[in-house]
């Protein structure tokens, strides 16, 4: 790898333990000037990561040999590591703030053995942009070879059979899909990104429990709201503003730039600005389309679009194991459209049969009976400014009957379609042939009419991905199922 590999080594190294040691600083070691020892600590620390950096690199090698990918690595402990490609579900490029500066490359290799979100097979952290795609082409190239010629890359062949990847064409992309500023803007304003920063708040909240007293900072809290209520919301809700800006920030820099392509047999996803990320996603892997929309993006006609591929994990760790973000924002009028763009196949401008009318008071009275008690709580113990939340009661009615609407399924040729809604709408499009199992399950207050739930189950990245289907009719369902289970026979 190229020698800038060891500046990242080493910086993440220490970006994993500064946390403690600023923490131990300033509870332990700071009482009006910094111990000796300390810095001296923190120096051979620093020394120590930067030579374990270097060590690494210096031992790393990689070459492909025999149809598989090889590597060596090890400092204390040697280890050799040989995947062979056909196992090579998805190779992802990014370029982080580092790679950029120095015209690098990070190069990820998932295979159908991950096993963990956002963790991958091998990683390959600095090398050249020419390495990087002179890697995905020859990955792509063994993997598809039958022949001596290879569609992805004409006739680039050598004598000995080999692919001749300095002469060989470039697959010709189409762009499909862009979002311009504004859309951009809509998506960081819609996203819902807060309560991620919120949970990342809290999280480091957690990591200061074991130095910081919280129950202290607790009475305290008590203290102060008891003199002021109106003061402690005026508080929180400069706080959630504060984070809501954060979150606009994040999603507008994770999706700057969003440009999807499609080539002859898969689909090319690039964005953001500090890091950028490019990510390949072979059509025959996806296994099903997800449409997604909030609750204020349903109001106004905008979904999220999302493929479930079997060849990954995940876009990062923090996202859902393998749902790949393929429009972040776009009008419901228009996904049919950019699907027939990229996946032909399927088939989203579609009518769905409802659930029936006797199941709407289901669909009303679920989320009432989980807002009445927090409703309930608040009022008790915050009163007067408690019974401001007494609204959340019709509220959750109405959020209901929205579920109650959005909620069908509906069957074209081999493609079964799901619509259902907890917290966000969810619609699936799933072929016959994709399904891994289907289940249909009935409470005893839903046989009183008929009723049931449905889920469809498919595979994704490196665990289940499910469409679904609430308080749909009876008859509806075993007709869902026969559907299913004839071709289940035949196969």
């Amino acid at each position: 790898m190229h020698p800038v590999a060891i500046f990242i080594s080493s910086l993440q190294g220490i970006k994993d333990m500064i946390f403690p040691y600023v923490l131990v600083l300033i509870f332990n070691g700071f009482k009006g000037n910094i111990k000796t020892d300390f810095l001296l600590l923190s120096l051979l620390f620093v020394l120590l990561t930067a030579v374990f950096g270097f060590l690494k690199w210096l031992t790393f090698r990689y070459w492909m040999e025999d149809g598989e990918l090889r590597m060596e690595y090890g400092v204390i402990i040697r280890k050799k590591r040989y995947i062979p490609l056909e196992r090579i579900q998805s190779v992802i490029v990014s370029e982080g703030l580092w790679q950029r500066l120095f015209g690098l490359a990070k190069v990820r290799v998932e295979t159908a053995g991950s096993n963990e979100i956002g963790e991958a097979d091998a990683e390959l952290t600095a090398i050249t942009k020419e390495e990087a795609v002179k890697l995905q082409k020859e990955i792509r190239w063994k993997k598809e070879k039958g022949t001596a010629e290879d569609p992805a890359l004409g006739e680039a062949v050598s004598q000995d059979g080999e692919p001749d990847l300095e002469h060989a064409e470039d697959e010709e992309w189409e762009t499909v899909f862009t979002m311009n500023m504004r859309e951009l803007f809509l998506l960081a304003v819609t996203s819902g990104g807060v309560w991620g920063v919120i949970a990342a708040l809290l999280a480091f909240a957690q990591e200061l429990d074991d130095f910081i007293s919280f129950q202290w900072i607790y009475r305290e809290a008590l203290f102060f709201i008891h003199q002021d209520i109106l003061l402690v919301a005026t508080f929180v809700i400069l706080v959630f503003l504060a984070a809501y800006l954060a979150a606009i920030a994040q999603t507008m820099l994770k999706y700057a730039h969003f440009t999807v392509k499609r080539g002859k047999e898969e689909l090319f996803i690039s964005r953001g600005i500090l890091e950028k990320r490019q990510l390949s996603v072979p059509a025959h892997r996806v296994q099903g389309i997800m449409v997604k929309e909030n609750i204020i993006r349903k109001l106004f006609g905008y979904a999220t679009v999302v493929l479930v591929s079997a060849g990954t994990s995940g876009e990062d760790k923090y996202e859902v194991s393998g749902e790949i973000v393929i429009f972040p924002l776009i009008r419901k009028n228009q996904i049919g459209r950019f699907i027939r763009a990229c996946l032909p196949e399927y088939k989203v401008e579609i009518g769905f049969r409802p659930a029936p009318k006797r199941a709407r008071w289901r669909f009303i009275i679920k989320p009432v009976l989980v807002s009445v008690l927090p409703v309930c709580l608040a009022v008790w113990f915050f009163r007067p400014w408690g019974w401001v939340l007494l609204v959340l009661v019709p509220l959750s009615a109405w959020l209901g009957h929205l579920a109650y609407r959005h909620s069908g399924w509906n069957i074209t040729g081999d493609q079964l379609a799901l619509r259902s809604w907890f917290v966000t709408a969810r619609t699936a499009y799933l072929f016959r042939h994709r399904i891994q199992s289907l289940e249909i399950s009935v409470n005893l207050f839903q046989k009183r009419q008929n009723l049931g739930n449905i889920q469809a189950n498919i595979k994704s990245g490196i665990g289940i991905a499910a469409g679904r289907g609430n308080n749909l009719d009876g008859g509806d369902l075993q007709k869902i199922y026969r559907w299913y289970s004839r071709t289940s026979r035949e196969a």
